[in-house]
């Protein structure tokens, strides 16, 4: 046998394997971020969101966006558009940190510098009180996707992930698969309404016992003056540089998303009074900008304490993701005041 032939053709099958994997993963630019590849449909195909939103952040149909955890997902851009007008993109991403929040925020700024609207949803990923900021999760977060160019891309994108995006992708672009989210973001993630069991969700929300009021566990304790004061929430310093980096043209909504009321942590109890001074403190923040409304939806209401509004104690129904939308356009237009479903913590109008 000749050893050296044989290696030869060894090293030959390897490079060209390697060659026609980086084509492939180049000429389909599965997670859309490449320069100068073909111009195929644009898919939303990777699983994990924070692969598939900085191409979505960049994309110049857009003038308008939705930044938070899943807890803000179902927001429908239509319903957004309705209600604020322009061309919305829903880029909250499950389980996201304040840190992955901020980093996509700052990616679709740099490419809309005159946002139109930009809405926040606010939630525990705001409210950690510790030392220490978390900036993950266990999903991977590609920082190289977020910095200012896209050289860099290409070869970390050579891994076998990637190879299977690039097959889901085309799979959409023959026709036999469907994207992972919509090109604006958006994706329905509850089950089919014909799977909704009301006493299933209620066992979610209360547990065995099913419905009750909340009710304490021990005699309230109220925070001190001192005590509230000697809380730290690491993620404030990233709302603070939020509120700055958003130009005042641009409409700013915050919203603390509506729990439901079950999940809502009673006034007097430890997590109860962390929540207090978390909002208390973030209303300090966003005062510090113009042209913004901070309105709290995580209060007990005609919203959050009806049970077939949930899916879950965070998740909500389409039908009231539409009526928080509804909501926040009313509060932001002044066109009806329903006091009942929200406190309206700051305006700068």
């Amino acid at each position: 046998m000749d050893w050296s032939r044989f290696w030869r053709n060894v090293l030959a099958t390897i490079i060209g394997l390697f060659m026609f994997i980086a084509t492939a993963i180049y000429m389909v630019n599965p997670y859309g971020n490449l320069l100068f590849t073909p111009p195929f449909e644009k898919a939303v195909m990777a699983t994990n969101q924070r692969f598939s939103y900085p191409s979505v952040a960049r994309d110049p149909r857009f003038d308008s966006a939705v930044f938070g955890t899943s807890t803000s997902r179902l927001l429908d851009p239509k319903d957004l558009e309705r209600r604020f007008g322009g061309d919305f993109a829903n880029l909250a991403m499950n389980s996201s940190t304040a840190y992955e929040q901020y980093r996509l925020l700052d990616i679709y700024l740099r490419v809309h510098p005159l946002s139109r609207t930009v809405v926040v949803g606010l939630d525990i990923s705001w409210c950690e009180a510790g030392d220490e900021l978390h900036k993950y999760t266990f999903r991977e977060f590609p920082e190289w996707m977020y910095d200012d160019t896209a050289w860099n891309d290409f070869p970390n994108m050579l891994t076998l992930k990637t190879l299977e995006i690039v097959g889901r992708k085309v799979g959409y672009l023959l026709g036999i698969r469907d994207t992972k989210y919509d090109a604006d973001g958006y994706r329905n993630f509850l089950p089919s309404p014909s799977e909704y069991d009301l006493e299933k969700v209620r066992r979610g929300l209360y547990g065995a016992e099913g419905p009750r009021e909340r009710s304490y566990s021990q005699e309230p304790q109220f925070l001190s003056v001192s005590e509230r004061e000697d809380l730290n929430f690491p993620s404030h310093d990233l709302l603070k540089k939020t509120v700055e980096i958003i130009p005042d043209e641009t409409k700013k909504v915050f919203f603390f998303a509506p729990y439901h009321f079950f999940s809502q942590p009673l006034p007097g109890t430890p997590s109860g009074e962390v929540w207090s001074e978390c909002k208390r403190r973030i209303n300090d923040i966003v005062s510090q900008g113009k042209n913004v409304w901070l309105v709290d939806l995580m209060i007990p209401s005609s919203l959050t304490q009806i049970d077939s509004n949930y899916w879950d104690p965070l998740h909500y129904t389409t039908n009231t993701a539409t009526s928080v939308v509804n909501v926040l356009g009313d509060v932001v237009d002044e066109s009806r005041q329903q006091p009942e479903l929200y406190h309206l913590l700051y305006t700068s109008r």
